[in-house]
């Protein structure tokens, strides 16, 4: 628990000094962050995520609040006598598809503070973006 809130405490400097403050970046990320960093994760704990969730920054965070509904998964295996058990297929579904969109919105972000920024032809990034 320590580390969860140390961690969204450290982005939420980090975000102060980056991010303008009202910036639904600024306010949605300390948050996941603190929420990625606990032990469990239940999907409504991610409803407080939906008021800053209105920006190509928070797209990842949208998508983990969609895909962590696969975790009521868990109910099928109680109801059948399994107990209280969530796949681990779920779970890198989840995490898996945020990474992804985490990563494709740095690449367009990259892609187009490049196209304004950067005249270079031989620049690997613009290249990468073509």
């Amino acid at each position: 628990m320590i580390v969860a809130v140390s961690g969204g405490l450290i982005i939420a400097s980090l975000a102060r000094v980056w991010l303008p403050r009202d910036s639904p970046e600024a306010w949605a990320w300390p948050m996941a962050t603190t929420l990625l960093l606990m032990p469990t994760v239940y999907p409504w704990y991610l409803v407080w995520l939906t008021p800053f969730l209105s920006s190509l920054g928070t797209f990842p965070l949208v998508v983990w609040t969609l895909v962590s509904l696969g975790t009521y998964v868990v109910w099928a295996s109680e109801l059948s006598g399994m107990g209280w058990f969530l796949p681990t297929w779920i779970q890198i579904l989840e995490y898996g598809l945020v990474a992804v969109t985490g990563l494709t919105v740095l690449v367009v972000y990259k892609c187009s503070s490049n196209r304004v920024t950067s005249l270079d032809s031989n620049n690997v990034t613009e290249q990468m973006c073509r």
